[in-house]
């Protein structure tokens, strides 16, 4: 079991969580938030989610990018915990759950929430699948950002609201901005893997210091994108709360100034990157609820 919780990666799951679950607060205040959608909502996208994880070890495990020397991934391919056919199994009857558990959602409210479903798994699947495979190609990082932030946090408020919202779209912006900066840690700590594997992510083409240079701009921006939305009262005050994530950012950052240690410490990026941006999530979700 453990070589599973492995595959699936539960610490990047708060990419998922936080989108839909902002999604669904920002109802509130019009009083029509539903618990058991919010619910159905979360189970679906992190059930979509970790089918991706373990479908897209497959891939890059049938493709020769994952190997045992790899930093990213789970490796549990490669270190023969599972085999890549058991993670491709598992991974679609998560994917057909998830299908399910869409069109019991749709049901009840509409079929444009479907719509929404599909072009979200046509769009992962296209980030490691044939024939478009775009993470190999530089362009994981579009995929990433459009269902970790828009498709998801506009598809939950559509689910409560049977609406758009401008205010939800703006928001997604901020938090697909973290989510992606999550991919950007990787692609930098993998970059001379990923060149022997013979594959193209978006540091590789732009070179090692403007990658690095991204990966600040993916970080910084969201609170530049929240002071703007604090003083056009799209957030309340209380989202100044937000800030206290600041040293965690800045500690982020710093990985790329200290040559000496940067080995060692962009090893855990990823991973550190992943809890800033559920850092910034919940006290963003939280200031809104108050």
């Amino acid at each position: 079991m453990k070589f599973w919780i492995r595959a699936i990666r539960p610490h990047t799951l708060s990419a998922t969580i936080i989108p839909v679950t902002m999604g669904a607060v920002l109802v509130i205040k019009e009083g029509v938030f539903h618990w058991g959608y919010l619910l159905l909502s979360l189970i679906t996208m992190i059930l979509i989610q970790s089918a991706v994880n373990l479908i897209n070890d497959h891939d890059d495990y049938i493709n020769k990018v994952d190997t045992k020397e790899s930093l990213g991934s789970s490796r549990v391919v490669a270190e023969e915990k599972l085999t890549a056919k058991e993670l491709y199994i598992v991974g679609s009857i998560l994917v057909a759950v998830a299908f399910v558990l869409g069109v019991i959602i749709s049901a009840q409210r509409g079929w444009f929430i479907f719509v929404i479903g599909l072009c979200g798994i046509a769009l992962v699947y296209s980030y490691t699948g044939k024939p478009l495979r775009l993470k190999y190609r530089g362009l994981g990082f579009i995929i990433i950002f459009i269902v970790f932030g828009p498709l998801a946090l506009m598809g939950s408020y559509y689910v409560q609201a049977l609406t758009l919202s401008r205010e939800a779209l703006i928001l997604s912006i901020p938090i697909g901005m973290l989510t992606t900066a999550i991919l950007q840690a990787n692609d930098l700590r993998d970059m001379q893997h990923d060149k022997l594997a013979g594959i193209k992510t978006l540091s590789i083409i732009i070179g090692k210091e403007r990658g690095e240079t991204v990966y600040r701009g993916l970080i910084l921006l969201p609170y530049a994108f929240l002071i703007a939305m604090i003083f056009f009262d799209t957030l309340p005050n209380w989202s100044v709360m937000v800030f206290l994530t600041l040293p965690s950012a800045n500690s982020n950052i710093k990985t790329f100034s200290n040559p000496g240690k940067m080995t060692s410490n962009i090893i855990e990026l990823d991973k550190k990157t992943a809890q800033l941006q559920a850092q910034f999530g919940v006290l963003l979700i939280a200031s809104v609820l108050l």
